[in-house]
């Protein structure tokens, strides 16, 4: 299942729209159908800082869950 997510998502158009306390997008399937994912993160760090966003960037350990969700294609408990 994983590698047939990862397939398909590779076939989407993804759009940053706008990042604040939330991170907007817009996906484009081949279809044509158009969907908006909406990200929310924070992390613990001081890169994070207080107000849990950093000019709309995240740290590296935010980019490393990522990352690892890609890898595993797919949220699971161990």
């Amino acid at each position: 299942m994983a590698n047939y997510l990862q397939k398909t998502a590779k076939k989407h158009k993804v759009t940053h729209d706008f990042s604040g306390r939330q991170h907007f997008f817009k996906v484009e399937t081949p279809g044509g159908n158009e969907h908006s994912v909406i990200i929310q993160v924070g992390c613990d760090c001081t890169f994070m800082g207080v107000q849990g966003v950093a000019k709309g960037e995240i740290c590296s350990h935010i980019l490393a869950v990522f990352e690892k969700i890609v890898d595993d294609g797919e949220i699971k408990k161990k």
